[in-house]
Parts: structure tokens; sequence; C-alpha cells
């Protein structure tokens, strides 16, 4: 299943309906086609194209029938976190600058997230990440390595109060530490995206000549939303930097997306596919047409996304995620 305080929401399938074909007699014993999703702890959507396998009512494989070409669908399956729980990046705030003839090279938390509880108003207000106190960096000559205090806002804890703070350290090559905007990119049609944060930090390293001459159009930071349904996601930054550059980090690793549709009028529920039932009530060619439905596993379970056989579907729910 989800990761624990994550659950799954109704899955969206492409295409909704396939074509089975083969003996009539076999084909007449067909309910629906039967897709396996796996979730394995997920924390964020899940897409997957699987293949189908035509089944009775008692959910066993038919002999003989063959799903139409692709005979494949494309699932996702939208996965949010319980209410009064937050996942959010820590973002490691830091003090001082080296020793001269010495850079920032990386920054590191560990954990990378934690977890936050409270009303969810309070949730609401924090931006996808929490700073901790600061690392102090002052004639650093090596790595610096500290227990450090999260800075947690009123009504909101923590399952920890402290993270270990890594600043790497290293000889001047060259390295300079750049705030950039962020580009969104791959946004779905009808829908807008919030991001956490304006810009992120990015960490570069390279000759010197080369980071002096960099303009502030030199090195973009990508938010790739390809794919990403209605909803709040967390997405790695992707840095694009000329060649000869290198990249040592990026200040958060993680920035938190909010999706919503574009329409005035829409209540911010993520699209759902109804489920349909229906029978067959003739098979004169060994051909019948069926409706995809949807629902989710998790590792173990046996109850997959499936196909009902219809002529004439009408809509009745298939699952009901976890409270």
């Amino acid at each position: 299943g989800t990761a624990y305080g994550y659950d799954w929401q109704a899955p969206i399938i492409t295409p909704v309906t396939v074509t089975v074909s083969g003996p009539e007699s076999q084909v007449q014993q067909v309910t629906k086609a039967r897709a396996e999703i796996f979730l394995r702890s997920a924390k964020s959507q899940v897409e997957r194209t699987q293949t189908l396998v035509a089944v009775d009512g008692q959910n066993r494989p038919i002999d003989g029938v063959t799903v139409a070409p692709p005979g494949r669908v494309q699932v996702v399956v939208p996965v949010e976190q319980w209410p009064g729980r937050k996942e959010v990046a820590v973002r490691v705030k830091l003090s001082g600058p080296p020793a001269d003839g010495y850079r920032l090279s990386a920054v590191r938390s560990e954990p990378s997230t934690v977890v936050l509880q409270g009303d969810p108003d309070a949730l609401s207000q924090v931006p996808g990440y929490i700073e901790t106190e600061p690392l102090d960096l002052s004639d650093a000559t090596a790595d610096v390595r500290k227990r450090v205090a999260l800075l947690l806002p009123q009504g909101v804890t923590a399952d920890m109060d402290f993270v270990m703070a890594t600043a790497g350290v290293s000889p001047i090559e060259g390295g300079i530490t750049v705030s950039e905007p962020l580009i969104v990119r791959g946004l779905g049609a009808g829908l807008s995206a919030d991001t956490a944060l304006a810009e992120v930090d990015v960490i570069l390293s390279g000759p010197m000549p080369l980071l002096e001459s960099l303009n502030e159009d030199d090195v973009f930071t990508i938010l790739d939303l390809t794919g990403l349904v209605q909803g709040t996601h967390s997405v790695e930054p992707t840095p694009l930097y000329p060649e000869g550059i290198r990249i040592e980090g990026v200040i958060p690793e993680t920035v938190e997306v909010v999706i919503k549709t574009q329409d005035p009028e829409a209540n911010g529920s993520l699209p759902m596919l109804p489920d349909v039932k229906a029978t067959v009530t003739s098979v004169l060619t060994g051909t019948s047409t069926i409706t995809a439905t949807g629902s989710a596993v998790g590792a173990g379970e046996t109850i997959p996304p499936t196909v009902v056989a219809s002529l004439t579907p009408s809509p009745t729910p298939t699952a009901t995620p976890r409270p």
C-alpha cells in the first residue's frame, strides 16, 4: 500500500473502453479485464502502463480470449496525505562564510524531510519546507556537521525536533551559490500551479573565469510537471547550465507544488472516473466491448483497476480509499 500517513484516491484510466475477442462461449464469460497496480509505499502519484487480462466473475483468467491491441491501459493513481499531517523538505539555514580559499560545496540534512502534525489550517500556512537554526560556517576549512533545531511555526509539531546538518567545505577551484527563479513546464491544459518557493539556491562549481562570466540567463531551474494531476506534489528542481559548470546541489532538494484547476466553479477535488457495471445481453460474433473502471491495491492485495463488460454502463463506485 501507500506509505504511512498517505492514501490513494480514485484511479484515472486511459482508455476507458477496450475490446475482447475469441470463441463466443469464452467471450460470454468475460465480466472484466484486470490490470494490477502495486503502490509500494508511495508518497506521490503512481503512473503505470499495464497489460490487461480478461477474467470471469470470480476473477479467473479466461483462456482463448484476448484483449484487442494495444491491450494495455495507462493508469494514474493520485496519492494524498492524511488531514492533519504534512511532509515537508528541510532547508538548512547557513551563516558566515568559510575561510579564504574555501567554498561551500554541498548542504545536506539527515533526514531530508520531516512530517509535521497540527491543525489543517495551521499546516496549510507552512510553505512546503521548514528551516533550521543557522549552521555557522565562519572560517571553516573542512566540512561542518552539527545537530540543529527545526524552526517550527506556532501550533505545529514534527516527528523530530532536530536534524543532522552537514555543510561541505572544499578548497576553491571555483564555486558560487546563486538564487534562481523556478520555471514551470509540462503543466496540463486547464491547470494552474502554485509553488512554495519562488526561487531555489543552486550551488555551482567550475573554473573561476567561467563562473565570473555567467549572466543571470545562463542558468535556469526547471520544475517539470509533465503528467502530474490536480493535487499536492513534491518535485525535484532540475538546473540547466552551461558546459564546464558543475551542479553541487540545490537547496532545498524538493519543492512543494499545488496543482489546481483553472475552472472557477471547480470544487478542487481530484478528477475521478466512475465505475460502470452492465449486462451483456447477446454475443453473436464472439466480440464484446468492455469499459475500464478503477481501483488500486497495495503490495500483497489483489483488488486491481478493472474493466467491466458493458453495453449500457451505469455509474457505481468501485472502491473507497482508506479514511
